[in-house]
């Protein structure tokens, strides 16, 4: 309803008698609630993005709502940090042997290894620590010459 009154009509209602002034004013303020409760609601719409609402992300155009970051992560600054040291005597000893030369897949099966890299893993049973080491190791090809060629 949309309301537009003229000069003429104003000074007609302001000079008219209380009841068509009481009729009037009861109309534009019930008139003003509405607009109060529409302006609201599209207000409130304007307001809603895919993280206020359950509309999808493309919904958001231009107007991406900014992400607040979770905070930083791991230990805080100056944290002294601590990790195990290295058993000299593990309970278990697991080695790993390659089966064949990486560069010419010559079989090493049963040749000894001339060195290693460990690595161990802690597995706490009550009330004992296992340390298990296992060690890589590394074969040196009789194919030498031709791996290197």
């Amino acid at each position: 309803m949309e309301i537009n009154f003229s000069d003429e009509q104003l000074r007609e209602i302001v000079n008219g008698d209380r009841e068509q002034i009481y009729v009037t004013l009861k109309m534009l303020t019930d008139s003003i609630v509405k607009l109060q409760q529409e302006v609201k609601e599209l207000r409130r719409q304007l307001g809603q993005n895919s993280i206020t609402s359950s509309k999808p992300p493309s919904s958001d155009g231009y107007r991406k709502p900014l992400r607040q970051s979770g905070g930083k992560k791991g230990a805080p600054k100056g944290h002294k940090g601590s990790t195990l040291q290295l058993s000299a005597t593990p309970d278990h000893i697991v080695d790993h042997f390659p089966s064949h030369c990486e560069k010419c897949q010559t079989t090493l099966v049963g040749m000894k290894g001339v060195q290693y890299e460990k690595r161990q893993e802690f597995d706490i049973h009550a009330p004992k620590v296992v340390v298990t080491e296992h060690r890589l190791h590394h074969n040196v090809c009789h194919a030498v010459i031709i791996c290197s060629v």
